[in-house]
């Protein structure tokens, strides 16, 4: 069997089994998960290693010694990402000189997935690329499975930011088969993202927002607190996309409402909410403020 083949067979099963078709939508709707942020958030205190605390992982770092230290530094690139790309990789530097001298192969893979992913975000797609190609050769679903979700997702965004359309659903059709194979809820958050990312791309947003939801429901499964500033931006973007504007305007005064309890990444909301202002001025016709719409609907 060819791999064009093997490739139109995998998408046909997709078509035929996979739940998530496109008139149906999750039990819970986009306010239920909202609202179980919302729950999450409140309990920030009591997980401040998942919540990316940075004065918890900078006292931690003092003292951590050995792997947990790689953690540690990784996870302050993590908490530092939307807030300056330079200590971001000065800390994801710090992970990988420390990951040699220990020999420690998986702080090294998740090092230099971090930089792919950071190419990937300045747009430089072809060194991200051969940087994933690079990881993807020592990584499996069953070896370093994390990583190897996160190298398959980055690479079926980078099909479909270059328009390869095909490729872009088969990586991400092959992610989603191994993790309902292996149960394993990381995979499904990725590949849901992957999915996710493909249908907005070809301007499928209902069933990109399908995906999305399904993606949350795993991120807040898993307390994987560093996407769900993303997620929300992309929940209002596809909302608004789908004709709902002031749904969307719900949604980002919502994602404002939480911002002043999460640690803070203002760069990007408030980037993300002058776009949409912008967007919802030439949508609505008007000159009313952004501001003004977030407190009527907060009242």
């Amino acid at each position: 069997m060819n791999n064009l083949t093997k490739t139109a067979f995998l998408i046909i099963l997709f078509l035929l089994f996979n739940p998530l078709s496109a008139n149906e939508t999750r039990i819970d709707s986009v306010d239920s998960y909202l609202n179980a942020v919302q729950s999450l958030v409140k309990s920030k205190d009591n997980f401040k290693e998942d919540f990316l605390d940075i004065e918890f992982l900078l006292h931690k770092n003092k003292h951590a010694q050995g792997k947990e230290k790689v953690l540690t530094l990784l996870n302050l690139y993590t908490a530092y990402i939307y807030k300056s790309g330079e200590i971001a990789n000065r800390y994801n530097d710090q992970a990988m000189a420390l990951s040699e001298k220990l020999a420690f192969k998986e702080g090294i893979l998740k090092a230099n997935y971090n930089k792919a992913y950071f190419l990937f975000v300045l747009g430089d797609f072809e060194e991200s690329m051969k940087m994933v190609l690079e990881i993807q050769k020592v990584v499996g679903a069953t070896t370093y499975p994390e990583i190897f979700a996160d190298i398959s997702t980055l690479k079926s965004y980078i099909y479909s930011e270059r328009g390869e359309y095909d490729r872009a659903l088969e990586t991400g059709l092959r992610l989603l088969d191994s993790a309902e194979k292996s149960k394993n809820d990381y995979l499904l958050m990725k590949a849901n993202s992957a999915l996710s990312h493909y249908y907005l791309r070809i301007e499928n947003y209902s069933k990109s927002l399908t995906y999305c939801l399904e993606g949350l429901h795993y991120i807040l499964k898993l307390k994987k607190t560093q996407y769900i500033y993303p997620k929300i931006d992309e929940i209002a973007r596809m909302t608004a996309k789908l004709n709902d504007p002031k749904g969307a305007l719900k949604i980002y005064a919502f994602f404002l409402e939480i911002e002043k309890e999460l640690p803070c990444r203002q760069l990007y909301i408030g980037i993300r909410t002058q776009q949409y202002g912008q967007y919802l001025y030439i949508h609505w016709g008007t000159r009313k403020s952004v501001d003004s719409h977030f407190k009527s609907i907060g009242n």
